[in-house]
């Protein structure tokens, strides 16, 4: 299911535009949904006593009253030896008309049919129940069940049930880890529609005067959500694919007629996204049926077994390849043949299907691709991977928890991958498949964890404790070194948020790279020669971290308020013990040292001359611990208007707390960012070392707004192409401030 998107490093503007429209549509739609319910759902509990073989639903909707009639044979099995009833799951809004089969009676009440069976029944033995029901179905929160819809003067009708909503139109046991081995659906319509559903079509046949039934079959195991229908005027676009065992799978999407040609287009990578994950985790998993993609009204899309669900304005997002295909495709493995047994496991489904679109451009455009596209799925929030206390309602698909099961659940993937390997990483993930698989479907983040212990011989509780069921990231103070003489280079690196991190990331220095482990919270490494400028800390962005932040390149400012300007700095840090300051007419330099001798202390100030030209000031730092080295230079002030800089302003109640987002375009790099109201901004560019490269808005003033923008072209200030690595964007608006890391690639 997609209930955001990441930022895009290679998606032309447009489809930028139409992806971030909708991630900002569908948040406030799944916020309003869940705000806007009268009552609390309950959710679905089970007690594992009988498991379900087959279903059985047969229904017929109305479009005139928005009803349905139908009936649902529902197949079971006895797991105790003294089964004398069951519970399914159906809205109260429904009623049950009769029940048959091995029923003895039966009570509907707060949305469950407790039914008495006609016997006791022991283990191994079957239970036959058919449910005769009616009624008008009201989606949840005006979302989640059966809606209806239109598109132009054609009905539209189609389920979305995730997670715990199937029950809202048709009886079910509605938990996602018993599946049903297999599932029939049979929808009778008017002659003028098509109704679509999983698997394969078994029959179409009159059904009385004007109307066609529709009988489709999945002979695959299959949880209640996503079992699907959809209904409107389609007409089907075929395709074909030859998977990699040399079956022909069938392609069919079911648009609207008027919508042929840019179908086609949206879905034209599809047999490119399918061969990639074929090549990842083996072939496409319902190659004996079918895959595909059901139009319906809105921006939404559902990974419904072999035919997903997709809103009719994602049609537009054509821009030669498309994440969200890739993503709902990625679940046919991860979500549909082995799904989360619980939803506290959701991540096992959307977390992997977050991560398989990072591992699509990687596969397309290299490591550096990967690297930029894991950056639009940072998350550092509070809330873990893992979900605790599941939500009431829709709750689960707000932004309170996609953030953590999509993006941090990407990260826990891709970092799992640097820990132990790719080899290991995938052979545990082929593991992990079928072993769901053989355990009907289904599986745990602990089984997970056990998969990839048994490929990886490690013990892994650090890592998921750490990354899955903890939350929060890691923090660093990064300070570069050179020496005086510049001849050599000291890196130090401190730990420095809340708590401790184990930690592996990579560090790059000029053609080496080498694999830092720690749990430490002080690092200190030192390299031979003078590039401060060719390191590159967690080089190619393997580690989820809040930043490498140099914290003294933050603390030079001007004040020009008196007769004579002052320069003024602060560093936090005890083992910085004073300053050299510098002067230039550029901001390019050449740098002149305005002291011969340290400025002694970790605060201070220094009265300039006022001057009518321009001119600007920089610091490098020293520490008594390490002589004759110094810091790279900071951060620039200039004295051209009165002014001081606050820099430790911190988050201001309306402040733009996600601003700003960087996103790579041919070479360039749209540095995006949301205004609460008009404001002069300023954004800086930095390298690792914290050394400006260039200020691409300088006070700038921009009206209030979502996506404003500046584009940086990806040169420095002498005007040449900038080194592929890891850079940091200052952003500076009305008072807030904030750093973000990001790749610049070739």
């Amino acid at each position: 299911m997609i209930a955001a998107l990441c930022a895009s490093a290679f998606a032309s503007s447009d489809a930028d535009e139409l992806r971030d429209e909708f991630r900002r549509a569908e948040m406030e739609r799944h916020a309003a949904w869940a705000a806007s319910a009268t009552a609390l759902k309950r959710i679905p509990v089970h007690e594992p006593v009988y498991d379900v073989t087959s279903y059985e639903i047969d229904i017929t909707p109305e479009q005139a009253d928005s009803s349905i009639t139908g009936s649902v044979l529902v197949r079971a099995q006895s797991l105790v030896d003294t089964l004398s009833s069951l519970q399914l799951d159906l809205t109260d809004t429904l009623q049950v008309d009769s029940i048959t089969g091995s029923a003895a009676s039966y009570v509907h009440m707060a949305d469950l049919i407790t039914i008495t069976l006609d016997r006791t029944y022991t283990t191994g033995e079957e239970v036959d129940l058919t449910v005769y029901y009616s009624g008008k179905p009201r989606p949840f929160a005006r979302r989640y069940g059966l809606n209806w819809g239109h598109n132009g003067l054609q009905p539209v009708i189609h389920s979305y049930v995730e997670p715990f909503f199937a029950n809202y139109w048709w009886p079910c046991k509605d938990v996602p880890w018993d599946k049903a081995d297999s599932c029939r659906v049979a929808i009778t319509v008017p002659d003028s529609l098509y109704a679509v559903s999983n698997g394969v079509l078994a029959d179409s046949s009159a059904a009385g005067p004007g109307h066609t039934k529709y009988e489709w079959i999945t002979r695959h195991p299959i949880s209640t959500y996503l079992v699907s229908i959809a209904i409107s005027n389609y007409t089907t676009v075929h395709d074909e694919y030859e998977s990699i065992g040399g079956e022909t799978v069938p392609l069919r999407n079911y648009v609207y007629p008027e919508d042929v040609s840019i179908a086609e287009a949206t879905f034209e990578g599809l047999p490119d996204y399918m061969a990639h994950a074929e090549s990842l985790f083996g072939a496409y998993p319902f190659r004996d049926e079918k895959y595909g993609h059901a139009i319906v009204p809105g921006l939404g899309a559902l990974e419904h077994n072999t035919v997903t669900t997709w809103g009719h304005r994602l049609l537009a997002f054509n821009g030669g390849f498309d994440n969200i295909v890739v993503h709902e495709l990625a679940h046919q493995w991860w979500g549909d043949l082995v799904t989360c047994a619980d939803w506290h496991d959701l991540w096992l489904n959307e977390g992997f299907a977050s991560y398989v679109e990072a591992l699509y451009r990687e596969s397309r455009f290299g490591p550096d691709a990967l690297a930029s596209y894991m950056i639009g799925h940072e998350y550092h929030g509070g809330q873990p991977v893992y979900v605790s206390d599941i939500p009431d309602g829709g709750g689960l698909f707000t932004p309170a928890y996609t953030s953590a099961i999509y993006g941090k659940g990407a990260w826990a993937l891709h970092m799992l991958r640097y820990e132990i390997g790719d080899d290991t990483f995938y052979a545990g993930l082929s593991r992990h498949k079928d072993e769901g698989v053989a355990r009907g479907g289904i599986a745990t983040t602990e089984q997970f964890q056990d998969a990839m212990e048994t490929e990886s011989g490690q013990d892994l509780d650090w890592f998921f404790d750490q990354w899955v069921y903890g939350s929060g990231t890691p923090r660093f103070q990064a300070y570069p070194f050179m020496t005086i003489a510049g001849d050599s280079v000291n890196i130090r690196i401190a730990q420095t948020g809340d708590r401790l991190f184990r930690l592996k990331f990579p560090i790059m220095a000029g053609d080496t790279t080498f694999v830092v482990e720690t749990s430490d919270s002080l690092l200190q490494f030192a390299f031979a020669g003078s590039g401060i400028d060719d390191i590159a800390l967690d080089y190619r962005n393997w580690l989820l971290d809040e930043s490498f932040d140099s914290e003294n390149d933050a603390r030079l400012t001007i004040d020009e308020s008196g007769a004579r300007p002052k320069l003024l700095w602060e560093m936090k840090d005890p083992f910085f013990s004073g300053v050299y300051l510098f002067r230039a007419d550029s901001a390019d330099g050449p740098w002149r040292q305005m002291t011969l001798e340290p400025i002694m202390g970790r605060s201070g100030t220094y009265t300039i001359d006022r001057v009518t030209k321009t001119e600007y000031f920089a610091m490098r730092s020293i520490s008594d611990n390490m002589p004759g080295f110094w810091t790279s230079l900071s951060r620039t002030v200039t004295n051209r208007e009165p002014s001081h800089i606050d820099l430790d302003s911190g988050d201001e109640p309306g402040a733009p707390t996600s601003n700003p987002y960087v996103v790579s375009d041919n070479g360039e790099y749209r540095i995006r960012f949301d205004l609460p109201e008009p404001t002069a901004v300023t954004i800086q560019i930095y390298n690792i070392a914290g050394r400006l490269v260039r200020e691409v808005a300088s006070g700038r003033s921009f009206g209030a707004g979502f996506d404003r923008e500046v584009v940086w072209d990806g040169k420095n200030n002498l005007n040449s192409p900038v080194v592929p690595g890891v850079y940091f964007v200052r952003f500076e608006a009305g008072g807030f401030e904030a750093t973000r890391k990001f790749v610049a690639i070739k």
